[in-house]
């Protein structure tokens, strides 16, 4: 007798989407995760064409997401309208105060055009057992972004740094802005892929 897995619901993709989204869990670990219920959706739209979580996975995911994530304060929703409008930073690579920042779009607003995107901004920081940069000395730093919450807000064009800056900081490091590691000619001259330069670059 075959069992058949029945797949989540829309529900219970959306109550982990939310969930993630309102609490900023975008990288890192959670990679793999946002890949999981993208390849869910693209299934739904064309079965065959993804991989769909099912029902059991789904309550697994958020309980785990729950019981170790449940007690993170959800960013304010309405910060935006608090401020009184969107951020003037756009994509891009930005120095204030002598810390490297990059903004990019959300991952639920990347493909969405510039004009409906919400930003986020990342600060460079050095983190053991992440990717690694090699410095102008020839040492080998650790490095990760970490996300700064409502810190896209204090940043201005006046803090972005110039294309021929930002080429000349991240052929430094090995990965790209997205962590991807770099391997065209290209792409390791440039300090970053065809796809980045684009969104990040002037």
């Amino acid at each position: 007798m075959t069992m058949t897995i029945e797949a989540a619901d829309t529900g219970q993709i959306t109550e982990i989407e939310q969930f993630l989204t309102a609490r900023a869990l975008y990288f890192n670990d959670f990679d793999r995760l946002w890949k999981m219920l993208e390849a869910h959706r693209i299934d739904e739209r064309n079965p065959g064409d993804g991989t769909r979580i099912d029902r059991d996975q789904a309550a697994k995911i958020m309980g785990w997401l729950q019981r170790n994530h449940g007690g993170q304060r959800a960013a304010a929703p309405a910060r935006t309208q608090r401020r009184g409008g969107k951020p003037s930073a756009t994509p891009g690579v930005y120095k204030k105060a002598g810390r490297v920042y990059i903004v990019r779009p959300t991952r639920t607003t990347a493909k969405l055009p510039a004009e409906q995107q919400r930003c986020l901004a990342l600060e460079l920081v050095g983190t053991p057992g992440k990717a690694t940069r090699m410095t102008e000395s020839g040492d080998e730093i650790p490095f990760d972004l970490e996300y700064r919450q409502g810190f896209v807000y204090e940043l201005s064009q006046a803090d972005r740094m110039s294309n021929a800056d930002a080429e000349q900081l991240m052929v430094l490091y090995k990965h790209c802005l997205c962590g991807r590691p770099l391997k065209a000619a290209d792409s390791v001259r440039r300090g970053m892929g065809p796809v980045c330069a684009k969104r990040y670059m002037l």
